[in-house]
């Protein structure tokens, strides 16, 4: 650290110039930046220089050593003090300990004495110094994190039921001030094409800035899935941004796809969750419709509050025909659509409402499965029975199953292939196993146990055991290759279990086997 700069502040001149040569003994640490005859001629000097260290008498005329120190740490508190004094005076000087004074010296002051003392205090501006550095860096660390903690509480806002005392109490930490009732949540959906990671992130900050330059009075951030979602802070709930035209100027400016849903205007951001809710199910329909089209919440007159309560099936219902599409299962998922799709009395729209969130539950699965869903769904609307309805549904997951299997099947054919070679490439380490196997091919080892035997006929060890002895049988029939050696050779360190296997496959010995060659 730099040196520090030391003020005396004595009345008489003799006293100064000891301290003066004490304090020089220590050049390496210390420098004298100034001295005073006196508290006025010190707080002069202090009005136009600064000093690390004050040394001062407690005895001086007018204004004495302590009320000098007060009067100084009230403007500049980071100032260390050492007061000298007498015996007689020392209870008198022990209580400047209150305002602040950092050590004492005793007439007649000694060398060793003055020295450890301003090394004690040195001590106290390092330690000091220290600790302003370590507390700049949190802060500074926290400054770095705000901007990431804010949207991550933005997020929570979206997705989680915040209660209004909570949101409050986030919007005081952050120092964000919101004046407005109303709210209403936008999500911001981008269509890559062939983009590297860091053109789409670099896409997506150029719309968010496009946003915040067009909309003042509103939050945009990112979330889980690199989607911009816009919270905009409405004066009125007829007060509606031109959505349009932010469309319009962010897809001319980068020449991209985008969609756009919105929900409903909301009073009080304790509600928010509801708007963002609701552009979240709009955004379900835009694989349905031409792209760089605007969907809001309550123009989708099948969600409306005016739609029987009863006409939606419900979300666990619908995982479980998830789970069935994506297994493969066709036959349970007749069965289901039989049980949860309505019956040939219901209302024939309800029917329609119920067909098209099948079609987005198998839509959610796979975007490459589409099948033409996009087209299909046109139809939806010129159906007018139970019957077309149904058969309609039952053929489209017919397919969808269809297309679902044969991409799984084509998917364990190639695999079966990588691992006979992996199993061949492999045969001459001890390590070769089921488990070892499945590991290197991502793949779960009961899994891989029960498709291996499906597709082969044979159990996954047996076939190891089996193409082990088939290379034994090309080195033994080398004379030169002993038995352990060929045993070692494919992976088998037990020359009495290698000679065991042999003769399981083959019906003879290893002996006999040679013989015959």
């Amino acid at each position: 650290m730099q040196k520090l700069k030391v003020l005396i502040v004595e009345d008489e001149f003799l006293i100064r110039e000891v301290l003066k040569k004490y304090i020089e003994s220590q050049s390496e640490f210390y420098t004298i930046i100034g001295e005073a005859a006196s508290a006025a001629e010190a707080m002069d000097f202090l009005d136009e220089s600064s000093c690390d260290i004050i040394i001062t008498d407690i005895n001086m005329p007018v204004m004495n050593g302590i009320e000098m120190i007060k009067s100084i740490l009230k403007e500049k508190p980071h100032i260390k003090t050492i007061v000298v004094t007498g015996y007689d005076n020392f209870d008198y000087a022990q209580k400047g300990i209150k305002i602040g004074i950092d050590d004492y010296l005793l007439k007649p002051i000694d060398e060793k004495e003055v020295i450890a003392s301003l090394n004690t205090v040195r001590e106290k501006i390092i330690n000091a110094q220290k600790q302003e550095l370590e507390q700049k860096q949190i802060l500074n660390q926290i400054n770095e994190y705000i901007p990431y903690l804010i949207e991550a509480f933005l997020n929570d806002l979206m997705t989680k039921k915040l209660e209004l005392d909570i949101i409050k109490e986030k919007l005081s930490l952050f120092k964000i001030h919101i004046f407005k009732e109303y709210f209403q949540v936008a999500i911001i959906k981008k269509v890559c094409e062939d983009l590297n990671k860091s053109q789409e992130l670099f896409d997506l900050f150029a719309f968010k800035t496009i946003i915040l330059d067009n909309l003042k009075d509103s939050f945009v951030f990112f979330d889980n899935h690199n989607r911009i979602i816009l919270l905009n802070c409405l004066d009125s709930p007829h007060f509606i941004p031109d959505y349009e035209y932010l469309r319009t100027k962010m897809t001319n400016s980068l020449e991209c796809i985008l969609y756009m849903s919105i929900g409903s205007v909301i009073k009080g951001l304790e509600n928010v969750r509801k708007s963002y809710i609701e552009a979240e199910q709009a955004m379900n329909y835009h694989s349905f419709l031409e792209y760089n089209h605007i969907i809001f919440y309550q123009d989708l007159n099948i969600i409306n509050e005016k739609s029987s309560p009863t006409i939606k099936i419900e979300e666990s219902h619908l995982d479980k025909f998830s789970f069935y599409l994506k297994g493969g299962l066709l036959k349970n998922a007749k069965e289901w659509i039989d049980e949860y799709f309505g019956k040939e009395h219901d209302n024939i729209d309800n029917l329609k409402i119920k067909a098209m969130q099948i079609m987005i539950s198998m839509l959610s699965i796979n975007i490459d499965l589409q099948l033409g869903l996009k087209d299909k769904f046109q139809e939806i609307f010129y159906l007018q029975t139970y019957q077309e309805i149904r058969e309609f549904l039952i053929n489209l997951v017919t397919d969808f199953i269809m297309h679902i299997n044969k991409i799984r099947n084509n998917t364990v054919s190639d695999h079966m292939k990588n691992i006979e070679k992996y199993i061949e490439d492999n045969l001459s380490k001890k390590s070769l196993s089921l488990t070892s196997t499945a590991k290197h091919f991502y793949m779960n080892a009961s899994y891989l146990s029960r498709i291996f035997k499906h597709k082969r006929g044979i159990s996954f060890r047996d076939y190891i055991s089996k193409m082990r002895i088939e290379k034994a049988l090309e080195y033994l029939s080398n004379a030169d290759i002993k038995a352990y050696e060929a045993s070692l050779m494919v992976g088998i360190d037990d020359p009495n279990y290698f000679s065991t296997l042999f003769k399981k496959y083959t019906g003879m010995t290893i002996t006999q086997y040679r013989s015959k060659i």
